[in-house]
């Protein structure tokens, strides 16, 4: 049997980092994002020996063509994390109210 005893366990708030872009996908010109993406010759991701410097050249590729044919909108500042539901948040709430 296993047994464990916390003393002065305090909770720490889940601390959120602000997203640096939310793409605001409803509002975005396919069209030319298709075409954009398409037009793109991918070969060159072969010639990188590290797989996180071509993940990163992907990516930066990427973002170039959503920044240009997705808006932007305002994130949201959010206390919990997305994944989080109402029942969930209103349970840790519960829980700080009670201590």
């Amino acid at each position: 049997m296993v047994e464990f005893t916390l003393n002065n366990v305090k909770s720490v708030p889940f601390l959120s980092q602000p997203r640096a872009k939310d793409y605001n996908f409803s509002k975005a010109d396919y069209t030319n994002l298709y075409h954009a993406l398409s037009g793109i010759d991918w070969s060159y991701l072969q010639d990188y020996v590290d797989v996180n410097m071509a993940c990163s050249a992907f990516y930066n590729v990427i973002y170039l063509i959503l920044d240009q044919y997705v808006p932007a909108r305002r994130s949201k500042s959010i206390k919990h994390p997305t994944w989080f539901t109402r029942e969930l948040i209103s349970n840790i709430k519960l829980k700080k109210i009670q201590s």
